[in-house]
């Protein structure tokens, strides 16, 4: 059939029904997209509005009877409603996907016999003549009788690469259009049966076009009938969906993709509608839930679902807030369970459609206990450096001055060897010296470390403090000590290694003023790059001695457990201790880049792990030079002594000292002046004292300008703040030693006996 030929045909035979639109909706009757309806807006036909506001309110109840049945069996289910002022067929299709109710779609069609359409008029022929010409519409007519087709457009030629010619006064087209004779005939029945039974016949169908590719067409049938109301011809509809089916199925795969990570997350996600009803959760495969949401919440509120009222009542009106305020709600929660404090950051997240109206919220929790606990002791670590800073600049002046005080005093007693009573006086003044020095060390012990690094071996360390601390406590407390190994060897300070062993089992005895068992373990540990301890501890994977010191005293408070590794906390008295302990430990610890934690039960006892890199004896170190007193010709005859501080009164004692024990020494303020005098004559020192930290040319500076001079000069640093950076640097780099200030006059005697040994 033509459209030249459309003149021909007796208008008062045929109608052409009116077209069928689609609405689709989730489970809920709720819409979500429609297509086709001009007419959309004034029936309020838009996404987000519940379908069933478009119909009268007698046709309710039928279209929820038609989703409940949809729910329940997943078939096609009709039913006539008047929608505005049209009388209209409601067809619902349910669509799956992987077996799964999705969506409902809903087809619209005129429920009364379709309007006639006077062919005769120019209206009407150019309505046609539009259909006919349209590239993107399948238009047919295909004849009941003998299936044969009446009428092809260009749109057919167009979608399936058929001319008219071609098909016009056949039938065998439908061999063509469906190779499969199988296919073929099911469809046929398909449509027959639809048209029967409903009027109008809706399918999706592939065809296979004329350049042998394959299409997926969606189709609309209608009855063409005579005034007799016989059917006598079918006219089809047609759409090219191999697009529109291709990017659904994307969809569908990526929904797929999606809801399988959102299932598999490892933080909590839930969804809420309008009405606060979950309609998601991977809450099962989370363990990180602080409302304590559950698969049985989908379908209920919060306030109906969740077993905590007052938890319930908080989310609620968390998600209302982003309801009213359309933006993202975010704040954090702790808990407290039997395993210490969890903290929980939130998300409160609008879910906006494209007309900018919120369907939904996500809440989304992550645990985030352990970045606020690596935040806290992130904060720990800078208060020590901070404190260590302080402290090296204190103790230096202090050792400065005690170096004086110690100098004056031994010179005093050799002058006054003859007065035992003064001797025996300055000796008294001379220990109280000593022991401020020893709490200076531990002071900075908190900054750095202050002795030069070697390899240590902990378990001999742990064993001879056992021995110590056991022989004072009187039988009350049962010491155990388990180690898998013997030769746990650390690199760091001897002196610092047994402060740290000692600081932790004194500790622990102190916690059992009434006797107990205190065990003590060490062991070898490997930490792989996937092990959760590296991360907890924030530690580079390798070798690890795991120290672990435990008791059965009193526990530690909750209360103060995150105040035990400050500076000066202690729950002692002011004559049982002060504070140092437990802070100084930590301050080793970290300068030897470990890591220490514990655990403890008030009641039950506590347990302090400590984890330090494991030294290896076949690699290279700096050994500690061990100076032991003695005698020696060259000694006795003197030496000359180049001697370089920035301390007056630190260079007159240090003078005097020396020229006490028969030696002679030169004095410089700088480093200038020290490579002036040296430049001079270079062999005429036999070695150099040279203070680190100087105004001008530092230490290294000098002790640089020094070995040019004379490469094999030998120089002994001389620092009170213990072995910073600069200090390190000297004695790897060719120093003789290091004398610690304050130093006495017989540190000063060994340490010449030992240079002229060595010649």
């Amino acid at each position: 059939m033509h459209a030249d030929n459309i003149k021909t045909i007796p208008s008062t035979h045929y109608t052409i029904p009116a077209m069928a639109y689609r609405v689709w909706t989730d489970l809920n009757g709720i819409i979500l997209r429609v297509s086709g309806i001009p007419w959309a807006d004034k029936l309020q036909l838009l996404p987000g509005t519940p379908l069933v506001n478009s119909f009268s309110s007698a046709d309710h109840d039928a279209f929820f009877s038609l989703i409940q049945n949809i729910k329940r069996h997943h078939y096609l289910e009709t039913c006539t409603v008047t929608m505005g002022a049209f009388p209209c067929r409601l067809t619902a299709t349910p669509e799956t996907n992987s077996k799964r109710l999705t969506e409902i779609a809903f087809t619209l069609s005129n429920n009364e016999p379709a309007d006639t359409l006077s062919l005769d008029t120019a209206a009407s022929v150019q309505i046609v003549q539009s259909l006919l010409s349209n590239p993107t519409i399948w238009l047919d007519v295909v004849r009941l009788t003998d299936a044969r087709i009446l009428l092809w457009n260009n749109g057919a030629t167009h979608i399936s690469g058929y001319t008219r010619e071609e098909t016009v006064g056949a039938g065998v087209v439908w061999g063509w259009l469906y190779p499969e004779t199988d296919y073929r005939i099911s469809n046929w029945h398909l449509l027959m049966e639809n048209l029967e039974t409903q009027g109008i016949s809706e399918m999706i169908s592939r065809i296979r076009c004329r350049d042998g590719s394959d299409k997926i067409m969606g189709w609309t049938s209608h009855f063409l009938r005579s005034m007799g109301s016989r059917p006598e011809s079918i006219v089809t509809l047609g759409f090219d969906l191999t697009r529109e089916t291709h990017y659904r199925n994307a969809l569908s795969s990526s929904e797929e993709e999606y809801r399988a990570l959102a299932d598999n997350s490892p933080d909590l996600i839930a969804r809420f509608d309008q009405q606060y009803i979950c309609t998601y959760t991977n809450a099962p495969t989370s363990p990180f839930n602080p409302f304590g949401i559950t698969r049985e919440l989908i379908g209920q509120t919060p306030a109906a679902g969740l077993s905590n009222p007052d938890v319930a009542t908080s989310l609620e009106n968390r998600i209302r807030q982003c309801f009213n305020s359309r933006t993202i709600q975010s704040f954090e929660i702790s808990t407290n369970p039997t395993k210490g404090t969890s903290v929980f950051e939130v998300h409160i997240v609008p879910e906006m459609s494209p007309e900018e109206i919120i369907r939904s919220v996500l809440v989304i929790s992550r645990d985030i206990s352990i970045r606020r606990w690596s935040e806290n002791r992130l904060r720990t670590a800078e208060r020590f450096e901070a404190a260590g800073r302080v402290a090296c600049e204190i103790t230096h002046n202090i050792n400065n001055r005690l170096t004086v005080l110690n100098g004056k005093l031994e010179i005093l007693k050799r002058r006054l060897i003859s007065q035992p009573d003064i001797v025996s006086l300055i000796d008294e003044l001379l220990t109280i010296s000593s022991q401020a020095s020893g709490e200076i060390r531990d002071t900075l012990a908190m900054g750095r470390s202050t002795e030069i690094q070697a390899p240590v071996n902990v378990i001999r360390q742990l064993e001879s403090i056992l021995d110590q601390v056991g022989s004072s406590s009187h039988g009350k407390i049962r010491f155990e000590h388990h180690s898998t190994s013997t030769d746990a060897v650390v690199f760091g300070s001897k002196q610092q290694v047994e402060n740290l062993l000692l600081n932790l089992v004194i500790n622990a005895v102190d916690a059992m003023p009434d006797g107990g068992v205190l065990r003590a373990a060490i062991q070898k540990i490997h930490l792989s790059i996937n092990d959760p301890r590296s991360t907890i501890w924030n530690l580079q994977p390798g070798n690890f001695i795991r120290i672990e010191i435990c008791d059965t005293g009193t526990g530690i408070p909750e209360s103060i457990r995150n105040k035990i590794f400050d500076p000066l906390f202690t729950t002692k008295s002011h004559r049982n201790g002060s504070g140092m302990g437990l802070a100084t430990v930590y301050s080793i610890v970290t300068a030897m880049k470990g890591a220490i934690d514990f655990i403890s039960s008030e009641g039950q006892g506590s347990c302090f792990i400590v984890l330090l890199p494991e030294y290896r004896l076949a690699s290279t170190s700096v050994e500690r030079i061990e100076l032991q007193p003695g005698t020696n010709p060259r000694a006795n005859t003197g030496m000359h002594i180049l001697w370089v501080d920035d301390n007056q009164t630190v260079l007159d004692v240090a003078v005097e000292m020396a020229e006490t024990l028969g030696h002679h020494t030169t004095a410089a303020l700088d480093g200038f002046e020290a490579v002036k005098l040296f430049r001079i004559a270079p062999d005429m020192f036999d070695f150099v004292v040279l203070d680190v930290h100087m105004p001008g040319m530092n230490g290294w500076d000098t002790f640089i300008k020094l070995l040019e001079i004379k490469p094999d000069a030998t120089v002994v640093v001389c620092t009170g703040r213990g072995l910073s950076s600069e200090a390190d640097k000297m004695i790897r780099h060719g120093a003789y030693t290091i004398l610690h200030k304050p130093f006495t006059a017989s540190d000063l005697n060994d340490l010449m006996n030992a240079i002229a040994r060595s010649g």
